[in-house]
């Protein structure tokens, strides 16, 4: 898998691969009480604030071709946090 992912130009892919291991039912349960929590303490924060909707600057791209990924580097995760709450999110362009 790491020479196909490598040999394609995938190879932040791949490094990333190489942490990933396998987790026991008791930590995997762990980890999805971690995010669940994030997500809830989020939720408080907007809700104790007043936030019923966000609009802010998003990365200029809407979609890129995968092609160009490695060329983007962390600017491709820019949105990770809205992936990881669960929070839907997109580009709107106005002209």
């Amino acid at each position: 898998m790491g020479l196909g992912l490598k040999a394609t130009g995938n190879s932040r892919i791949w490094d990333a691969a190489k942490s990933v291991k396998v987790l026991t039912n008791e930590e995997l349960e762990g980890l999805m009480k971690k995010h669940l929590n994030m997500q809830l303490r989020m939720k408080e924060r907007w809700e104790t604030v007043g936030i019923e909707g966000l609009i802010m600057p998003n990365y200029p791209v809407p979609a890129f071709e995968s092609d160009n990924v490695e060329q983007l580097g962390s600017f491709r995760d820019y949105q990770i946090v809205w992936s990881l709450l669960h929070y839907p999110c997109g580009v709107v362009p106005v002209t």
